[in-house]
């Protein structure tokens, strides 16, 4: 359909094998084929920068919220007000330590994102979700003597050589 098309057209097509998979296209259109430029067409500027925003105006007085005393109510040592009804708490967990993991315990680290009155984020232990017989070291594996002998060596590679070259030139054959 290609060539058909090219051959009507007096185009010339070059066909070739995409690197991606596919097959990309070449087309070289005669010139009268091709209208020129209309002399009241321009050719469209870049399209310019926008105006800059404008900053809205600073506030002359600054606002702040007001503060209030705290006022304490109930026992300093933690008991709730009288006549409040005591609210549930949940049991602390203890952390549970992984088996096979020998490692001492790390207190947890505080860092500049903390904030008060949230546990900690668990830290990984390496190691303890992977396979047992992948967490012990590998034996060293006895090095032996190829078993190929220099000639079959020197043949293979002859092979592999012939076998390139002859690649190669089935590509540039595609390509031309």
């Amino acid at each position: 359909m290609v060539g058909h098309l090219a051959d009507q057209l007096g185009a010339t097509v070059t066909l070739r094998r995409s690197a991606f998979g596919g097959t990309s296209a070449v087309v070289i259109v005669p010139s009268e084929h091709l209208v020129p430029a209309r002399e009241g067409t321009a050719v469209p500027e870049p399209a310019k920068e926008p105006a800059p925003v404008p900053r809205p105006a600073q506030p002359t007085e600054e606002r702040r919220p007001k503060l209030v005393a705290r006022q304490q109510t109930g026992d300093p040592a933690g008991d709730p007000a009288p006549g409040a009804p005591e609210l549930p708490r949940r049991p602390r967990k203890e952390r549970v330590r992984q088996a096979g993991n020998t490692a001492p315990e790390t207190p947890p680290r505080s860092g500049s994102g903390d904030v008060p009155g949230r546990p900690a984020l668990p830290e990984r232990v390496p190691q303890t979700h992977i396979a047992q017989r992948l967490r012990e070291p590998r034996a060293d594996e006895p090095v032996g003597r190829d078993a190929a002998t220099p000639e079959e060596v020197a043949d293979a590679w002859a092979d592999y050589e012939d076998s390139t070259r002859q690649v190669e030139l089935e590509l540039r054959g595609d390509q031309s």
